[in-house]
C-alpha cells in the first residue's frame, strides 16, 4: 500500500510540476508600457530613393521648359509686330504718298503741256482786274512744283526699296524666331512624354502653359509665318510693278498709267485687303499688337 501510495504521490507531484510548466509558458511576463512602445512605435519614414528625387527634379523642369517656349512665342509676336508689322504700315504711307505725287506730276505735267501749246497770257489773265489773275499760275511755278513733285518721287522711290528690304529682313527674323520656338517645344513635348510615360509627372494645371494652350500658340505662330511669307512675295510684286512704271513717260500725257498701277497697288496694299493672305488672320493680329503694346 505503501508503494502505490508513494506512487500516486509522484504521479501527482508530476502533473502539479507539468501544470506548473504549462502555466508557466503561457503567462508570459507582463506587457510593460515600453514593450507596448516598442510594438506601435510608428514607423520610420522611408528615406528617399533616386526614383523620388528624379521625380522632384522633374516637376520642376517642366515648367521651366514650358515658360521657355512661352517666351519664345512672346520673341516670335513682338519681331512680328515692332519689325514686320512696322515697316508693313510706313510701307503703306510710302506707298501713298507714291500715289498722290504720281497723280500730281501728272496734273502739273498736263497743265504745262496746255501752256506751252495755247496762249494764256493775254491782258485779261495777266493781272487786269476782274480776270482770272487770282488762279494764274506762271510756267516758272509750274516748273518749280513739277521738280519739286519730282524730287519728292524719287525720295520716296528710295523708301520704297529700304522699306522692302527692312520687310525681308523682318521675314528672316520671324523665321529664326519660329525655329527657337520649334526646338523648344519639341523639347517641352519630348520631356513630357517622358514624364507622363514613366512616373505619371505632369506640369500644375494651374500653369497657362500646359500642352494644350502652347500647341495652340505654336500652331498660331506657323499659320501667320505662312502668311507674312506670302503677304511679302504679293507686295514685292507690287512694288516690282511700281518702280518698273517709273519711267520718262510720266511727265507726258501717257503718264495716266504709271498714276494707275500706283493708286492700284495703294489701294491693295492694307492688310484688311481681301486680296491679302493676313486677311484671315487679322483678328490674331490685332490681338498680339494689343498685347505688345501694353
Amino acid at each position: 500500500m505503501s508503494t502505490s501510495t508513494n506512487q500516486d504521490d509522484e504521479a501527482d507531484e508530476m502533473k502539479k510540476a507539468y501544470m506548473q510548466f504549462m502555466l508557466s509558458g503561457k503567462a508570459s511576463a507582463p506587457s510593460t508600457p515600453s514593450s507596448s512602445k516598442k510594438n506601435h512605435t510608428p514607423s520610420k519614414p522611408i528615406p528617399s530613393t533616386p526614383l523620388s528625387s528624379n521625380k522632384k527634379k522633374q516637376r520642376f523642369v517642366i515648367p521651366k521648359i514650358a515658360q521657355t517656349v512661352v517666351k519664345s512665342i512672346d520673341a516670335f509676336h513682338r519681331v512680328l509686330v515692332d519689325e514686320w508689322l512696322s515697316h508693313d504700315d510706313n510701307m503703306r504711307l510710302v506707298m501713298e504718298s507714291i500715289a498722290d505725287l504720281r497723280e500730281r506730276i501728272r496734273s502739273v505735267s498736263q497743265r504745262q503741256q496746255l501752256m506751252r501749246e495755247t496762249s494764256l497770257c493775254t491782258w485779261e489773265e495777266c493781272g487786269m482786274r476782274g480776270g482770272r489773275s487770282s488762279g494764274f499760275l506762271l510756267e516758272q511755278d509750274l516748273e518749280l512744283a513739277l521738280s519739286h513733285s519730282l524730287l519728292a518721287h524719287e525720295r520716296m522711290l528710295t523708301a520704297l526699296r529700304q522699306g522692302m528690304s527692312q520687310m525681308a529682313q523682318a521675314q528672316e527674323a520671324l523665321g529664326r524666331r519660329l525655329d527657337d520656338t520649334m526646338a523648344h517645344f519639341h523639347a517641352f513635348q519630348a520631356q513630357e512624354r517622358t514624364l507622363t510615360g514613366e512616373h505619371q509627372v505632369r506640369a500644375p494645371d494651374e500653369l497657362p502653359s500646359h500642352r494644350e494652350s502652347i500647341g495652340a500658340q505654336v500652331e498660331e505662330c506657323l499659320q501667320l509665318f505662312r502668311s507674312t511669307a506670302l503677304e511679302l512675295f504679293r507686295k514685292q510684286t507690287m512694288v516690282r510693278g511700281v518702280l518698273e512704271s517709273s519711267t520718262d513717260s510720266l511727265l507726258y500725257l501717257e503718264g495716266s498709267k504709271q498714276s494707275v498701277a500706283a493708286s492700284k497697288a495703294s489701294n491693295e496694299w492694307p492688310r484688311s485687303s481681301r486680296k491679302s493672305p493676313l486677311f484671315q488672320v487679322n483678328d490674331a493680329l490685332d490681338r498680339i499688337s494689343k498685347k505688345i503694346v501694353r
